[in-house]
């Protein structure tokens, strides 16, 4: 008699962690170093774009809160204009003024004026936010073609990936 074949159960998708706070915002500026190859003592400016509700407010207040970052970002409100950071990172005299420049569709067009002795670029695409995928990626390939950030480095961050919802998360 032959043996009946053997069936394999379904594995189980997993859960993805959720990056702790201070993690994902000192990944974020881990990143930005690596990838800018920002050595020099001194300032650089960085521009935090991307469309509204897509995370960048969130991770400017831990990159700057530090320790109290739980506390400071508990009650974000929507990004009306912009919000500015000072964040001394890496040792060695560095300083990075982050601009958090709002991402609505009425704000978008403004953000040139915010391009100007910018150094570097990280652009936040919200990982949940499926139906504007489109328009994230348009919006950053607009970016791609300023000639005022010629020469600036653009990171791209995929937040709030700690759900199902998320582009990189266990959702189809």
């Amino acid at each position: 008699a032959a043996a009946a074949p053997r069936t394999r159960a379904p594995a189980r998708p997993r859960a993805p962690r959720a990056a702790p706070p201070l993690v994902m915002a000192s990944s974020i500026m881990d990143h930005l170093r690596k990838a800018f190859g920002l050595k020099a003592r001194g300032a650089y400016r960085g521009l935090l774009l991307g469309l509204d509700a897509s995370g960048r407010t969130t991770a400017l207040y831990r990159l700057a809160a530090g320790d109290d970052a739980d506390a400071m970002v508990e009650n974000v409100i929507p990004t009306i204009g912009f919000n500015v950071e000072t964040v001394a990172w890496g040792g060695g005299g560095r300083r990075w003024e982050l601009w958090d420049v709002g991402g609505c569709d009425k704000i978008r067009p403004l953000w040139r004026h915010y391009f100007a002795g910018s150094h570097a670029v990280v652009y936040f695409i919200d990982s949940w936010d499926r139906e504007r995928l489109a328009d994230a990626a348009h919006s950053l390939l607009l970016l791609a073609g300023e000639p005022s950030l010629r020469g600036a480095p653009v990171a791209v961050v995929a937040s709030k990936r700690d759900g199902d919802g998320g582009r990189g998360g266990g959702g189809s």
